[in-house]
């Protein structure tokens, strides 16, 4: 699958743009590379309710460390 780039300012957070860019994935994703940006319990919760693996490094400082390969 091949998804569309999206761009932002570069000093927003990729956090906050986060639920636009999920929102616009297709229902044939079957995973998701991103950023340590990227790295949060809401996102990777939102990811899995849809069955999609998250490819996304791990942020240096989180407390909880989920699996990433």
């Amino acid at each position: 699958m091949v998804c569309s780039p999206s761009c932002d300012c570069g000093t927003v957070s990729d956090f906050r743009g986060a639920d636009v860019l999920l929102a616009d994935l297709s229902d044939e994703t079957e995973e998701v590379i991103g950023d340590r940006g990227y790295d949060s319990n809401r996102i990777r919760l939102s990811l899995a309710e849809r069955h999609i693996t998250p490819c996304i490094p791990l942020k240096k400082n989180r407390k909880s460390k989920p699996p990433y390969n």
